[in-house]
């Protein structure tokens, strides 16, 4: 068998190619840049051939060097992946999920998970901020849609419908609220930051004094959630997270409007993961939930 160079200088190399930098591969493999350059210098001695073309500024890949790049590429992510089946034979599926999504939606959903497939945990991490995935250790993540943004690829897990709501005890105490006009004269409590969907519901219901800017603002929607049913306001809400207020009388939707469609949670996934059997059924049974009747 043909004698192979050594994989620390194969390595080097795939970094600074992909990264078009020896300074930013130093970064990444945590070394000094003259470290990189010492390795990058014995591969292309053991190779026979140059690798990079060097200038005061930068450095670019010869022929040779672009031709060596994928088939490096390939192999380290091969081994990547290899390595990380064998670590996690029987792995978790590590998600990050928006906390209101988290708290109304996918929580009182995992134990069904967990009975069918008690082989496979869940790490969930609830944050109001959006995953990374590829940057952070996360096999998937739910992310908001708004409507009228630039498409994302994802599945779509529930389509956000707004509904106002607000609790008997407010509206007892509170001015009439009977049509959209009337908001003006109500505490509103924002969901979000800065009151997006306020902004988009007043214009869909042409309701242009919105009191917006003397609302409660709270982050994430499940704090304007319980806001409103301890009565301090009037909330815009996901109509599938309230179902259970509105049920058994904490909330109440005195408006006779339709829901308005304003955004859509999606599963994403990072690179490759679904590729293994675990994040696989994970994502299946995902999919199962989103279409199953209530």
């Amino acid at each position: 068998m043909q004698r192979l160079p050594p994989l620390n200088a194969l390595r080097t190399f795939e970094v600074a190619a992909r990264l078009a930098s020896f300074t930013k591969a130093a970064e990444e493999l945590h070394v000094t840049q003259s470290a990189v350059s010492r390795q990058i210098r014995a591969l292309e001695a053991d190779l026979g051939v140059s690798l990079f073309r060097r200038s005061h500024r930068k450095v670019r890949l010869t022929s040779d060097g672009e031709r060596l790049l994928p088939v490096l590429s390939e192999a380290f992510r091969a081994i990547e992946k290899g390595v990380d089946r064998l670590r996690h034979a029987e792995r978790d599926v590590r998600i990050k999920v928006p906390p209101t999504f988290a708290i109304r939606w996918l929580i009182p959903r995992l134990d069904r998970f967990q009975a069918e497939h008690p082989e496979v945990p869940v790490r969930l991490t609830a944050s109001v901020r959006e995953p990374k995935l590829g940057k952070e250790p996360f096999d998937a993540g739910v992310r908001y849609l708004r409507v009228g943004s630039p498409m994302s690829r994802g599945d779509v897990l529930l389509v956000d419908r707004a509904i106002v709501v607000a609790a008997p005890r407010y509206l007892a105490h509170a001015p009439p609220l009977v049509e959209a006009g009337d908001l003006a004269a109500h505490q509103l409590l924002f969901g979000n930051r800065g009151g997006w969907d306020w902004r988009r519901w007043g214009r869909a219901f042409e309701v242009d004094d919105l009191p917006l800017d003397a609302a409660l603002e709270l982050e994430p929607m499940e704090a304007a959630i319980e806001a409103a049913k301890s009565g301090q306001g009037v909330a815009l809400v996901t109509a599938d997270f309230v179902k259970g207020e509105l049920e058994n009388g904490r909330l109440v939707a005195p408006l006779e409007l339709p829901s308005l469609e304003v955004g859509a949670w999606l599963a994403v996934y990072a690179r490759g993961v679904l590729e293994e059997d675990a994040v696989a059924t994970f994502r299946d049974w995902l999919l199962s939930e989103a279409a199953a009747p209530e």
